[in-house]
C-alpha cells in the first residue's frame, strides 16, 4: 500500500516542527515522541479539551497521544483490532485497524451496554467523508482487557477506558464535532515541508 500523504489542513502539522524527533521506525511498539521542549506531558487529571486537539493512535504498540497545537500530549493505552480472520454483523474481514487518516464526524449512543460501555458512547470514524464501521468506544469488562498482555482484542474499533472517552466527548465538542485521528504503525514521518507521511496500511472491512 503507497504511503498517505496527510496534509497540514488536515492533521498534524501544528505539531511537526524543524528537529522533530527522528522518525519512528515502521512497527515500532513504542508511542510518537517528539523533540524535547516542544510541549510538555500532561496527566490525564490535568488534560484540558482544546480547539485543534489531534488525536494519534499507534496500532503496533496501542497506545494513544492526544495532542494541543503547543506539542503538549496526553498518552494513553488503548485496544486495537485482532489480527485475524473475523466473521462479525455479517461481514468477513481481518481483523486489525487499519492505518490511515480518519476524522470523528458523529457522536452515536449504542444500545449494547457490554460492546459499547456503560454509556453506550461511538465516536464514529469517517474516511474521506464516508461513514465506516469504525470508531472509538469503551467497553464494559475494560478492566480485564487492559489487564490483559495482549491487546489486540477489538473487532477493529479502538477501546479507550472510560475516563479517556469522557475528555475525547469533550475534545469533539470543543472542536465542534470533528477530531482529526490518524492511525498508525509507529512510522510518522516528518517531511521538509512540514507534511506528514503515514507508511504502512490495515485491511478494510470486505
Amino acid at each position: 500500500m503507497p504511503p498517505i500523504l496527510l496534509t497540514p489542513a488536515l492533521v498534524l502539522a501544528s505539531i511537526v516542527l524543524p528537529g522533530f524527533a527522528d522518525a519512528l521506525e515502521a512497527r515500532s511498539p513504542t508511542p510518537l515522541t517528539f523533540e524535547e521542549g516542544h510541549g510538555s506531558v500532561i496527566t490525564i487529571g490535568d488534560w484540558i479539551p482544546q480547539s485543534g486537539d489531534r488525536l494519534l493512535i499507534n496500532v503496533e504498540g496501542n497506545v494513544g497521544t492526544i495532542v494541543h497545537t503547543s506539542g503538549d500530549r496526553l498518552t494513553f493505552p488503548v485496544i486495537s483490532g485482532q489480527r485475524r480472520t473475523l466473521h462479525y454483523l455479517g461481514r468477513r474481514y481481518f481483523g486489525a485497524t487499519p492505518q490511515k487518516e480518519w476524522v470523528v464526524k458523529a457522536l452515536d449512543i449504542q444500545g449494547d451496554r457490554v460492546t459499547y460501555g456503560r454509556s453506550g458512547r461511538f465516536l464514529r470514524l469517517y474516511d474521506q467523508g464516508t461513514r465506516t464501521h469504525y470508531g472509538i468506544h469503551g467497553h464494559r469488562d475494560e478492566e480485564v482487557m487492559f489487564g490483559r498482555p495482549d491487546r489486540f482484542q477489538s473487532m477493529g474499533c479502538v477501546i479507550v477506558r472510560e475516563e479517556v472517552m469522557d475528555l475525547l466527548i469533550k475534545a469533539f465538542a470543543v472542536n465542534e464535532g470533528e477530531i482529526a485521528v490518524v492511525t498508525h504503525g509507529g512510522n510518522v514521518q516528518p517531511r521538509h515541508d512540514h507534511t506528514v507521511v503515514v507508511g504502512g496500511g490495515g485491511q478494510e472491512v470486505d
